[in-house]
């Protein structure tokens, strides 16, 4: 939804904003699957990889399996929301998407880097 906000912010088109402008069939379609459907079925997929993922506490596992769980979240974007398999608006949305990760969840990533290792004695 930061995303899509954003977005909306960036090209100056409030336009999804105003609901008398969702006055035909197709623009309350479009306006639900971007606002309802989109989000609702990301919650649901990521729902699960992510909270496994954020208990992985070796830095390349962590690495590796964010960066797999970014290329599916970029796949997701680009199959559902864009006609471009390569373009800004999706790197946009994981940049954001990686912010926010970050900024919520940084008590738990924070030591999977700054751990020291331990002589085992």
């Amino acid at each position: 939804m930061l995303f899509y906000a954003s977005n909306i912010v960036y090209q100056g088109s409030y336009q999804w904003l105003d609901p008398s402008d969702l006055q035909s069939g197709q623009n309350v379609f479009h306006w639900l699957w971007m606002f309802g459907f989109l989000p609702v079925v990301r919650i649901v997929l990521f729902a699960v990889p992510l909270p496994l993922i954020l208990r992985l506490s070796r830095p390349v596992s962590f690495g590796c399996a964010l960066a797999e769980f970014v290329v599916v979240d970029y796949a997701f974007y680009v199959f559902f929301n864009s006609q471009k398999p390569v373009g800004v608006h999706g790197m946009w949305h994981e940049i954001i998407g990686l912010a926010v990760l970050s900024f919520l969840f940084h008590g738990r990533i924070r030591p999977i880097f700054t751990r020291k290792v331990s002589s085992g004695q």
